[in-house]
């Protein structure tokens, strides 16, 4: 718990320390496996080898459970295996098909890979699959971002302006800051020279 703890913290090191220590009690504790494979790509000196044994050790412990599947996408594409990240959440679907995470994975990465159009598609079966308005809007935005990253800001800006109006309608604040947050990530991509003066301008 203390280890679960620190991760959450961002307190690295000792959170890796004592789930380590968790797995010399019991080298099948799911939850440590789980976390040393996040913990592992995430440090200061990242071992991707590392992380992905961890978590297939995890995959074999949790047959029945989609989410090693899931973690194996999320942490293959940060290792650089887009591949393998399509595979892997692909994989965790076929365990559970109403797992949301390993859905919008897919769009997550086919928009990192170029595949913009798919991207949208698999987006679009994730909004089917949502069941709140929260996760709806967090699609929502992210599918807006793939015009940001195909290099049509203008219709990314209008879809997100679209859904800042409807999340101020539905009165969801999560959705409003999430949205408003995107909005000026982008502004900051397309303007960067605007940006950077409207923020020094800001300063007393």
């Amino acid at each position: 718990m203390t280890g679960e703890w620190l991760f959450i913290q961002q307190d690295d090191d000792h959170a890796r320390k004592l789930l380590e220590a968790a797995l010399q009690v019991d080298p099948n504790f799911p939850a440590a496996l789980n976390r040393l494979g996040y913990l592992y790509i995430r440090s200061g000196d990242p071992d991707p080898a590392k992380a992905l044994a961890s978590l297939r050790r995890y995959a074999e412990v949790e047959t029945s459970s989609s989410n090693p599947e899931d973690s194996l996408g999320e942490v293959s594409r940060i290792a650089g295996d887009d591949r393998a990240s399509l595979q892997h959440f692909a994989a965790s679907l076929r365990i559970d098909r109403s797992f949301l995470a390993s859905q919008e994975g897919l769009g997550d990465t086919l928009a990192l890979m170029g595949d913009f159009d798919g991207a949208r598609e698999e987006y679009d079966v994730a909004l089917l699959m949502a069941k709140s308005p929260v996760d709806q809007m967090y699609i929502k935005e992210q599918r807006a971002l793939v015009s940001f990253w195909e290099g049509k800001p203008a219709q990314g800006h209008k879809e997100l302006a679209a859904f800042a109006e409807e999340a101020a309608r539905k009165k969801e604040p999560n959705g409003q800051f999430n949205i408003a947050l995107a909005r000026a990530h982008a502004y900051c991509r397309t303007s960067i020279r605007t940006c950077a003066v409207e923020e020094v301008s800001s300063f007393p």
